[in-house]
Formats: C-alpha cells, structure tokens, sequence
C-alpha cells in the first residue's frame, strides 16, 4: 500500500457560497489533506456573489490541496426565465469536463458529494468511486450501491437504510459534519462582541443563523418569538433566498430582527453576542426530522453559549435533553419559547450545559471526520 492516498473530489458546487455545502466541502478537503490524502477538489467555474473571494481565504482554509474550476455552461442569471433548465446545462456540462479530467488526471479513488448527473455519469464506468450523502439517497440510486466502493452517510438513520441494501454492508461509515473549533471558541466577552456587531450591551439576545427554509423548522422560531418577553430579541442571521419561509413576507413579531447573510468569518461573533442559541428541525418533514446533520449545531456547541433545540431524531444524535442542550417538541412554538425562557431564567443550569456541549464537541473536528473516511477508505477499500 502506499503512504499517501491520491483522491479527486468533485463537487457540482459553486464555491464560496452562502450556502453551508461550501464550507462543509472545504473543510473536509482540508483535513484530508493534512491527515495525508493528496487531494484535488474539482468545481465548476461558476458566477457568484462571493467569487471575487478567494475560496481558501473565504472560508479560513490552509492551501493543503489543490483546487480546479473546471469550465461548464453557467445560464443560472437566466435562471427566472428558463425554469430548471439552467442548472441541468451546469449539471450536465459540469460533468462531461469532470469526467474528461478524471480519465486525463491520474487518482486512486474519485469522491463526490451526491448530485444526480454526476451519480450517473460515474456509476458505471468508475472502479474506485466514494460518494457521500446529504440526502437520503432514492431506490432508484440505492439499487446501484453495490457499485460504490463506500457510501458516507451524515447520520445513523441514513447509515441503517444503506448497510440494509445487499453488500453494503461493510461498506457504509456514518460520519456527521463537524467544525472548525477554533474558529468559534474565540476570545471574546459577550458584551465586546455586541459593542463589535452594533448591538445593545444590556439587551437579551436570542440567535439563529443559517437558511430561513420552512423544512428547517424557522416557522416554529418565528412564532415563538411573539410568545417570549419582549425584552429579548431574536436574530435572524441569514436567509435571503426564494426559499424562504412564507411567514418572513408577512408582518413579523416586533423583537424579530433580520440580520441578513454573513460571511463565515463574522458567524462566531453572532454566536458569541448570544444569551441563547436557537437550532430547529420539523417533524413535519422526513429529511429535517431524520437526514440531516446541521453545521450550525456543532459551530453552536463550539461557541460557548446554551443551546435550545427541536428534538427531531436527526439533532437528538448529537445533542442530549439537559446535558448538552435543552430540548423541545417540535414543531411547539410554546414548547420552544418556554424552552428559551427557561435558559434565561436559569443561568446555573445554562452554564453546565454549556460546558458539557464544548466538550462533546470535541468528538465533532474535522480532523476527527477525515480520520474516520479515510480508516474506512484504508480498511473497506485495498489499494493495490
């Protein structure tokens, strides 16, 4: 076997993004490579708002592998007059440059983050391919599994349906999203990240940051937020998309403030200018409850500040009701807004879960996640 694994991991992203996929790639890429892995990632050269950003600077990361923009037929300012056409000419275009370069670019294996023409452009004529899920894969998908040297599920659940297909048993690792501690557990008081964002030294502070999707669970924080006091605010950070939730179009509660989007680098300090951070799922919804492994959760852990979470299956795989977090019903604006109250009213309890969050996050890094890909990589797939 030889010392270092050469992997190519394409990815039919637009890198930066404000979207989580990016980070999640970038990261990733990094601790491979500083865990041994020679590793190119391919992307499509693509517009985007954030592309005169460097993306190893964008997102915090160290130049330890290279980064390839491959050239694809990018119609996506069309995007409102030619329906869903744009993204299958970026898709398919992608993935014929992608495949060129993976046959004229020598690799042991070729990874990729599952997207449906990709999956399809490999399947059948890749040997070594690893794929890695975010969503729960279709039967039309599973049934070629067998064909995958390893499938990365982000969650058990997920893990369970794809080791239950025949042969994949051995050949399935659960390896949920992670994060960069250090770029969250700064240095910095409370009242010194407020002073830094604008905000009001004495004032009570709940925060939520990410996509305003409905699916997310965002309708639960909005209506619970006309249930709390009105002393405590809530921040919204993030959104900005047609996908938002229905509920930002109408009238919001009054201690509602909508932040916007937020480069990566400046999360931690609205993390930090917290009393209490918000993370919400639906039930309502099978993705949300089961298949999903958010990376604000483990930045929040990170972050130092207590945690009141929906309790759908897919959270309750990393966070615990009264030792790492407080947990609530789904879907239960009450449940959620008494949940909240609660941190607020009992800061000795708040700071135990605090604690116990910062140190199970340890077991969520990158590195750790890289480690666990790359032992399975090693064990489940022999190099020649």
């Amino acid at each position: 076997m030889r010392e270092k694994i050469k992997l190519l991991y394409i990815a039919n992203e637009r890198i930066p993004t404000d979207r989580a996929n990016g980070l999640q790639i970038m990261k990733t890429c990094e601790a491979m490579a500083k865990n041994g892995v020679e590793l190119e990632l391919v992307i499509p050269r693509r517009k985007t708002e954030a592309m005169n950003e460097d993306p190893f600077d964008y997102y915090k990361v160290e130049r330890v592998f290279k980064l390839k923009k491959l050239a694809c037929l990018d119609l996506i300012p069309y995007l409102y007059f030619l329906g869903p056409i744009p993204y299958w000419l970026i898709s398919v275009t992608f993935s014929l440059s992608a495949a060129f370069h993976s046959m004229t670019h020598s690799h042991d294996f070729l990874y990729f983050r599952h997207d449906s023409i990709l999956f399809w452009f490999f399947i059948f004529c890749k040997k070594k391919l690893i794929s890695e899920f975010h969503f729960l894969a279709e039967k039309k998908y599973q049934r070629f599994f067998p064909r995958l040297k390893l499938a990365v599920a982000i969650n058990r659940s997920a893990k369970e349906i794809y080791q239950s297909i025949k042969g994949m048993k051995d050949k399935v690792v659960w390896a949920p999203d992670g994060v960069s501690i250090e770029d969250f557990a700064l240095s910095i008081t409370k009242e010194d990240a407020r002073r830094k964002l604008g905000l009001a030294v004495k004032g009570r502070y709940v925060v939520y940051t990410g996509h305003f999707y409905s699916w997310k669970g965002i309708d639960t924080l909005i209506k619970a937020a006309a249930l709390l006091p009105k002393d405590i605010t809530v921040l919204l950070v993030g959104g900005g998309t047609p996908e938002d939730s229905t509920l930002l179009k109408e009238k919001l509660p009054e201690n509602i403030i909508l932040i916007g989007q937020k480069k990566y680098s400046e999360i931690p300090f609205y993390l930090k200018a917290a009393d209490c951070l918000v993370i919400t799922g639906t039930a309502k919804d099978e993705h949300s409850n089961y298949f999903t492994s958010p990376l604000k959760l483990f930045e929040y852990m990170a972050s130092g500040r207590p945690i009141v979470a929906s309790g759908t299956s897919a959270i309750q795989e990393v966070l615990v009701h009264k030792k790492n977090s407080w947990l609530v019903q789904p879907d239960d604006e009450r449940a959620l807004a008494d949940g909240i109250a609660y941190i607020f009213e009992n800061p000795s309890t708040a700071k135990l879960l605090v604690e116990e969050a910062k140190r199970d996050v340890e077991n969520y890094t990158w590195e750790k996640r890289a480690k666990k890909i790359i032992s399975s990589i090693t064990t489940e797939v022999r190099l020649p």
